[in-house]
């Protein structure tokens, strides 16, 4: 566009040199003056400056993902990137460097007048630490994936004939779809995790976790006879650092490195450990990893064992575990019927109201009164007012549900009022008469509801009418009864003038339906088919999570209702009657109750697992203290939010070997560079006995903390099977337990009794001998225990209570339910619990007669020579000789071979992952296949900071890599296989220990 000309007259210019004069003078020192061309250039520089910068962070952001700086430069330059935050601070560098780059570049031209964009140059560690305080960094947008950069104090500057003619200072502000930061991070959680010990999240806790459900399952399978030489081996070791570092990768990115999964399927498929599963004691695995039942198992017999009722079919970590409803469905149920009657009482009851309602109102006057005369006095006032009501048509303005309308009456009514007015006049009295008319439309309206309960509201097929599964009336009376209390004698005109004084208000009354003979019982049967069916509701976990109680069962199984709760609750489109709507509505009661059941059951679980931590930490096993605390914390898990991005993880190697690998199979290496990714020791403690350790072991187990009814029963009969000398030690002791046991079932006899009474006509006396003759079949207390325990007894007297008297279903089932709950809460009160003190006397002098042996003979028999009478007594106690001894701690008692045997592994593995790469998809559609990637290898990072053209270092980007070190114990039954690794070897090692890489 050409310049335009204009003539300006000199009188003008005049006054603009006049004020320009006296600006100029007023502003020495101060800012420039601005002028239009000089603003406008200023302003496109700024927008230019914009995307500059925008371009600058995005190429900085990408190339720092490309090459993290994770350790500082020991340099001049290094000074600016702290040790705490070296990956940020390398960024904020990177991004200072770049815009001040691609500032240098821009220059705007626009009527003589040039202006450029700058930063402050770098020639030193000090100036770049300065600099880069100008750049500030966040995550920013969805999930924080995108890079929010504000460079502050950026230059503008403007000249005319080398002449500087304004000046600003910008700090402009972008946001770049970037995810540099956001992946870092992920990657630095990912690599601290790796490092994280036993008692934290991470890889040590979840390695401990996992070597506890492996060494469980393996060391049962050679102690039932697999030909299994090594319990833990290093290649076992590597297996689940795999899989823990594949799933951790999975939480972290959202997927793992695919090669990797597939290498892992191979690696678990050749240790044949699902193999040597078929030939574990899982009865006795599955007791033994209850923490709560671990200690104070050298105090039961090989049949106190095998006879603990635990029957759980395998002891692998990776094998599914069942966990249903059960017995909870049962107490939610009980619950329930407490206020049955009630449920189904909200469902006949129906509330009822009488509108009315002013729809519209009219006035207009049919006689106007003369005006009064100026000097007319007022001398008083008559009204006389007269109303009339009339029908009108119109259609019934539509209700919201669940209300419906029963009657409707439009009217009309009119309302004229007649006023006199008498004036005291000049000439005498005058009255001016005034007519008014007002007309008011008025709906009188009597409706209902019928949505009692809290099940959704749904048409009903016969509701006003008999009908139904029994016949009954429905709410057949609710509508002549709600007009006979809101209406009555009342006249319909009459509540429709009234309604001009009542506009807008209501009265409500319920009216309770009649409810049909068999209701309850209908109603009853319903939900104990829903109850049967939420018993089985379950869910499926692995005993590994639930072994490290990862899983609760309690806040799993209440999940799993909410989304089976529609299903279960089955409503249909519409109620065939308001006893089917009854009947859901008992459902939709039940289910609430259920849920509300299970949650208490999750803070429960949450309960027990805050006890156990705490009885854990508590005892002390005499040196081995370390292995109990890796024991107490293992298996936690980090709670990871997704970051919405399509995560791509590679790794190489994928699979971390414990063996030696070269270029061939690692594409990052040169082909005569070769690295080890995994070492691994492990220490067994135990291929042949120590001496010191084993007299700390034998006085360091402890009794149970808690004393359950179960726990007195098993005690009683290890005592009752050890030998005469034995029990003749005992015998106090076994008197005063025997009979604080005998209490303890009377509890339960009692409870049993009560619900005998409260569900049949029999009194308590009655009550009493029905559970007696029930019961009589089992004459010891031990015998008596084992039947209430495993539900025999339950049965029992469920089946003497039919014998004797004609019960209902519902009243058979309710006694059946009753005596299941009354059990359980007997087991867990204080009555239904032998006293903790003579429970633990009885132990702790049986443990005392194990440890006076034990400590005598235990030296000898682990040492390196044994005198011939030794030799001969342990030979003649255990049946084989010492030669065939396996590996394992045995502990002793005085007849029996041994009560358990223990074994201790110590472990470590080291590892280092050559190069962590992690790719987000960035395609355009110039680019569709570009990816975002962040790569951690080993390496130096340098950029040229001073504007020399030459790089100066900035630092390095290193290898992910971890340590992690735990142990895990092991005790298995009484047998003389024992358990633990019988190569010979008491320490392994893998090549290349205790240096990866």
């Amino acid at each position: 566009m050409g310049r335009v000309t204009a003539r300006v007259p000199f009188a003008l210019v005049g006054v603009l040199l006049l004020v320009g004069s006296t600006t100029f003078a007023g502003s020495l020192g101060g800012p420039t003056v601005s002028e239009p061309g000089v603003d406008r250039a200023m302003d496109r520089t700024e927008a230019a400056t914009q995307s500059a910068v925008r371009e600058a962070v995005t190429s900085a952001a990408t190339e720092a993902a490309r090459n993290p700086v994770t350790v500082p430069a020991s340099s001049t330059f290094g000074v600016a990137i702290s040790d705490e935050s070296a990956f940020r601070d390398a960024l904020r560098v990177r991004i200072y460097v770049a815009v001040r780059d691609r500032l240098d570049r821009i220059s705007r031209q626009r009527d003589g007048v040039t202006v450029s964009a700058s930063l402050p140059a770098t020639p030193s560690g000090q100036a770049l630490a300065n600099a880069t305080d100008r750049v500030a960094i966040t995550r920013a947008g969805n999930h924080g994936t995108s890079l929010k950069v504000t460079v502050k104090n950026v230059s503008l500057t403007a000249h005319r004939d080398g002449n500087v003619v304004a000046e600003r200072t910008v700090s402009p502000t972008v946001t770049v779809p970037v995810p540099t930061l956001a992946v870092h991070d992920r990657v630095s959680t990912f690599e601290r995790q790796l490092n994280a010990g036993p008692g934290e999240s991470g890889l040590g806790s979840r390695l401990t976790a996992k070597l506890y459900a492996l060494t469980w399952a393996r060391g049962f399978a050679q102690f039932g006879g697999a030909p299994i030489e090594n319990v833990v081996a290093n290649r076992h070791l590597g297996l689940l650092t795999n899989g823990i570092a594949l799933s951790m990768q999975r939480e972290q990115f959202g997927q793992s490195d695919p090669r990797g999964r597939s290498v892992l399927g191979w690696a678990t498929a050749h240790t044949a450990i699902t193999d040597t599963l078929s030939g574990s004691d899982n009865r006795v695995a599955s007791l033994l990893s209850d923490a709560q039942s671990y200690a104070g198992r050298d105090t039961l017999s090989e049949d106190a064992l095998s006879n603990s009722g635990a029957t759980n079919p395998s002891v692998a970590p990776t094998d599914e575990i069942t966990i249903a409803v059960n017995d909870t469905a049962d107490l939610a149920f009980a619950k329930l019927l407490e206020n049955l009657n009630g449920t189904i009482d909200r469902t006949y009851d129906a509330r009822v109201q009488l509108r009315q309602r002013v729809v519209s109102e009219t006035e207009h006057v049919v006689e106007k009164p003369r005006e009064p005369g100026q000097d007319w006095d007022l001398l008083g006032i008559e009204r006389d007012e007269t109303r009339s009501v009339q029908s009108r048509d119109g259609a019934a303005p539509a209700i919201d549900r669940p209300w419906h309308r029963f009657e409707y009456h439009p009217r009309q009514v009119v309302v004229r009022t007649t006023t006199e007015r008498r004036w005291e006049t000049p000439s005498g009295q005058e009255t001016t008469v005034e007519v008014r008319e007002q007309r008011s439309d008025v709906d009188v309206s009597l409706v209902g509801r019928h949505d009692g309960g809290t099940v959704s509201d749904r048409p009903v097929e016969t509701i006003h009418e008999f009908g139904g599964p029994l016949d009954g009336p429905n709410l057949k009376e609710v509508e002549p009864t709600a007009r006979e209390r809101l209406i009555g004698n009342q006249d319909i005109d009459a509540l429709a003038v009234e309604a001009l004084l009542m506009d807008g208000q209501t009265s409500t009354v319920t009216v309770e339906g009649t409810q049909p003979d068999g209701l309850y019982e209908v109603v009853y049967s319903d939900l104990r088919w829903v109850r049967e069916l939420v018993r089985d509701l379950s869910i499926t976990t692995t005993r590994g999570d639930l072994a490290t109680l990862q899983v609760n069962p309690g806040e799993k199984l209440a999940k799993k209702l909410e989304s089976r709760q529609e299903e279960l609750l089955a409503l249909p489109d519409s109620y065939g009657s308001i006893a089917d709507r009854a009947r859901f509505n008992a459902r939709a009661a039940y289910l609430r109750t259920v849920l509300a059941e299970l949650r208490k059951r999750a803070t429960n679980h949450e309960k027990s697992q805050s006890n156990i931590d705490e009885k854990l930490e508590d005892r002390d096993l005499s040196g081995i203290d370390q292995v109990q605390d890796n024991y107490d914390d293992r298996g936690e898990t980090a709670a990871t939010s997704s970051l919405g991005l399509d995560m791509r993880v590679e790794t190489a190697p994928s699979y971390l070997t414990l063996g030696e690998l070269d270029g061939r199979s690692v594409p990052t290496l040169s082909p005569d560079v070769t690295t080890t990714p995994l070492v691994a020791r492990n220490v067994n403690f135990f291929t042949v006995p120590y001496g010191d350790l084993a007299q700390g072991l034998a006085a360091g187990i402890l009794g149970p903390n808690r004393v359950r009814l179960q726990t007195a029963v098993q005690t009683l009969k290890s005592v009752r099977n050890a030998d005469e000398a034995t029990r003749r030690n005992l015998s106090t002791n076994t008197r005063k337990l025997e009979s604080e046991t005998a209490d303890a079932l009377g509890h339960l006899n009692g409870q049993a009794a009560t619900v005998v009474l409260g569900g049949t006509r029999a009194d308590l006396g009655d009550s009493k001998a029905v559970v007696s003759s029930a019961l009589g079949r089992w004459e010891t207390t031990v015998g008596l225990g084992q039947a209430w325990l495993n539900g025999s007894a339950i049965e029992a007297v469920h089946d003497e209570v039919e014998r004797r008297y004609d019960l209902s279903e519902p009243k058979s089932d309710q006694i059946k339910m009753g005596l299941r709950l009354a059990t359980q809460l007997a087991l867990a009160s204080d009555f239904g619990q032998p006293p903790q003190p003579i429970v633990n006397k009885t132990s702790a002098k049986l443990k005392d007669l194990i440890r006076e042996r034990l400590n005598s003979r235990l030296e000898d028999r682990v040492g390196d020579k044994l005198s011939d009478t030794v030799k001969r007594g342990l030979e003649k106690t255990t049946g084989r000789t010492l030669s065939r001894m396996p590996a394992g701690l045995p502990l002793a008692p005085p007849v029996t071979p041994w009560v358990t045997t223990v074994n201790y592994w110590e472990v470590e593995v080291r590892g280092e992952y050559n190069r962590f790469a992690v790719s987000v998809p960035r395609g355009t559609p110039d680019t569709p296949g570009a990816r975002f990637t962040y790569v951690r290898d080993s390496g130096t990072v340098a950029l040229d900071l001073d504007d020399d053209g030459t790089e100066e270092r900035l630092g390095r980007t290193t290898r992910i890599s971890f340590r992690a070190q735990t142990s895990v114990a092991i005790a298995v039954p009484p047998k003389p296989r024992g358990v633990g690794d019988v190569d010979g070897k008491m320490e392994e090692k893998s090549p290349g220990w205790p240096h990866p890489g």
